[in-house]
């Protein structure tokens, strides 16, 4: 219809995409209207649509309508939303989605991690790490070798925890599968978690 687009054979809704991400079979788009469309494989309800039915065809988020920043992790994804807070979907095993709970959620979930003034956003394997207002960064999700940077591996968390050991403030935050680096403003990076095989 009018609006819609394709790219390489998958339509992901309007064309107005402003950023992609993309996990385990599965990706998803943020448009600028707010809006978010998944696609792919869903076994763990990762595209956001209330289903476990995976889709070749972008389907809409439910709920997500004032998306700015997305993050998409192996079988999650999250939002930041207009406000501050963050809504995230999907695998649940290891407390990613950051409702203090293990259950999958098919349908974001909102104020994941307790967090309230998020500004950027970034997911790895299992775990999901915010940059908030202040410049404090902040990580929920596996934490099994300390990439959620708050100083031990002592288990999962659903609720996010400040990662320490920052001398000042953070720019970014990216997750890889188990580690964490942070972009500061100094313009020195810092990142905790799995370093080496």
């Amino acid at each position: 219809g009018a609006g819609e687009g394709c790219a390489g054979g998958v339509c992901v809704g309007p064309t107005a995409v402003v950023e992609v991400g993309a996990g385990v079979e599965f990706s998803c788009a943020r448009i600028a209207d707010g809006r978010v469309f998944c696609w792919g494989a869903n076994a763990s309800g990762q595209l956001g649509d209330g289903t476990t039915t995976g889709s070749t065809s972008a389907v809409l988020v439910s709920g997500i309508i004032d998306a700015i920043d997305l993050a998409v992790g192996a079988l999650h994804a999250c939002v930041v939303r207009t406000g501050g807070t963050v809504s995230c979907w999907g695998e649940n095993s290891k407390q990613q989605v950051g409702d203090g709970t293990m259950m999958d959620r098919s349908t974001p979930i909102a104020d994941a991690g307790g967090i309230t003034d998020a500004r950027r956003i970034s997911a790895g394997g299992e775990h999901t790490c915010v940059v908030r207002a202040t410049g404090a960064v902040s990580c929920w999700g596996r934490d099994n070798v300390g990439q959620l940077g708050d100083g031990s591996t002592g288990g999962d968390r659903g609720l996010g925890v400040d990662v320490v050991m920052l001398p000042s403030a953070a720019l970014q935050v990216e997750c890889g599968g188990a580690h964490s680096c942070a972009v500061l403003d100094t313009g020195e990076v810092r990142c905790c978690g799995e370093n080496g095989g």
